[in-house]
């Protein structure tokens, strides 16, 4: 992610974590950033629209936005509000404006966010992962997804990453017309989450390729047939499990 510069912000915007790139555009030292509020590193000028978007991002909408900083630079940024343990923060992901488009810097963001919680491999109930994921999203999930939950044996991971997999898969429904239906369940080796959707993708968004390879890096996969998404990951104390050569470093936002 060297690519993007990434900020992680309180709700006041505070800056409680930045990556290497975002401390070299301010001309800050490592670890320079971290307590300043963003308004004092962009220019004065942006800052009565910086607001106005500061308070779509705390109503729970991801909004995009240039950034001019001179001598003919200029920051895409994406920004938007994740819910990481019991507190909520603000992600901001930029890139430079002559740079290709990647499409997955709301990923970015969550997985950065996410760095904050330091956790390691636990026993995950898939389920209340799931639930939680469509929880926070109801508002905008209503009347376009269907929930079939069954019965999903307990897997080994990190919880964070994971639950980023789950939100970019139900995403995928949120960006279409027409209902998606989700359901879990599992057997002695695996358990997994479907979604089906209304429509088939015409292709891998880089979304929905950053969620594969995450899934990977956690011992799991994702397998997209025809329209419907499955993410799979070994039974807890299976023979999979035991011997998944995935790894217990996700994409690190550093």
């Amino acid at each position: 992610m060297s690519q993007n510069s990434i900020l992680i912000m309180d709700v006041a915007g505070t800056i409680v974590w930045a990556n290497r790139l975002a401390h070299e555009i301010a001309g800050l030292p490592p670890g320079g950033l971290l307590g300043m509020n963003y308004l004092q590193i962009t220019p004065p000028d942006t800052h009565g629209d910086l607001l106005k978007l500061h308070q779509r991002k705390l109503r729970g909408e991801t909004v995009r936005f240039r950034i001019d900083l001179g001598k003919r630079r200029a920051l895409l940024t994406t920004s938007g509000i994740v819910h990481v343990g019991e507190r909520d923060y603000l992600f901001a992901v930029g890139r430079w404006a002559h740079s290709p488009p990647a499409g997955d810097e709301v990923m970015v963001g969550m997985l950065a966010a996410g760095e904050l919680l330091r956790e390691r491999r636990g026993r995950v109930d898939l389920n209340a992962l799931l639930l939680s994921v469509l929880k926070e999203d109801a508002s905008s999930l209503r009347g376009k997804v269907s929930l079939e939950p069954g019965d999903a044996p307990v897997v080994v991971v990190r919880p964070w990453p994971i639950r980023t997999v789950l939100r970019g898969l139900i995403h995928q429904a949120k960006s279409q017309t027409g209902r998606a239906h989700v359901s879990s369940g599992g057997d002695g080796t695996r358990a997994w989450v479907k979604v089906a959707l209304a429509q088939k993708p015409r292709r891998d968004s880089a979304e929905l390729a950053a969620c594969r390879r995450i899934a990977r890096e956690q011992g799991g996969r994702l397998q997209r047939r025809e329209r419907v998404l499955t993410l799979s990951l070994p039974v807890a104390g299976s023979r999979l499990q035991q011997g998944s050569n995935g790894s217990n470093n996700v994409r690190r936002a550093r």
